[in-house]
């Protein structure tokens, strides 16, 4: 059975923002010239990344074809693709990025397909010394429909990826993964 969250933890509304904040202030401090944002959706994190990197190539998936067109009119300045993340590989044109992007959609995968896909990005698509930058729902202690860091990251670390972890508030958190070396 779930645990019910304290009544003085607020998630979405509060956390939400400064998820997305911390993910583009990372993707940004790395200075990438292409970035791929998986799972596009509203094209919040979208909108925060071209705000602060006003140059940079957005290449983006996303499952749903609706959101694709909408996000593809909504902001023209990002190439996108329907695509299945949980199906590797991704499509070509996605390849040769300095970072990958996601907001609230790794804890949407099985364990196995989360690390899958990191380490798939960190070892076939992205450039060298390329990093995933990850915001998320994770709440120390509770692994159901969350991203459980106290699984993730050992199994990460033996997969030879390094994971340096910020909680933001009481429900969420931004990761930066990069390969170990």
């Amino acid at each position: 059975m779930p645990h019910a969250p304290h009544p003085d933890r607020k998630f979405p509304s509060e956390q939400y923002e400064a998820v997305l904040d911390g993910v583009a202030e990372r993707v940004a401090g790395r200075k990438p010239r292409r970035v791929l944002e998986l799972g596009v959706g509203t094209c919040a994190l979208t909108r925060r990344l071209l705000a602060r990197m006003p140059g940079v190539t957005l290449v983006g998936v996303d499952l749903a074809s609706g959101t694709v067109q909408r996000a593809t009119a909504a902001v023209p300045a990002i190439e996108l693709f329907q695509h299945d993340l949980t199906t590797l590989p991704l499509p070509p044109e996605t390849a040769g990025c300095d970072v990958a992007a996601a907001t609230f959609l790794l804890h949407e995968l099985p364990d196995e397909q989360q690390l899958g896909l990191l380490a798939y990005l960190l070892g076939e698509s992205l450039r060298e010394g390329g990093a995933c930058v990850v915001g998320d729902v994770c709440v120390p202690g509770i692994a159901e429909s969350h991203l459980a860091l106290d699984v993730f990251v050992p199994k990460a670390e033996a997969l030879g990826l390094h994971v340096e972890s910020e909680q933001v508030g009481a429900y969420a958190a931004v990761l930066v993964v990069s390969g170990a070396g």
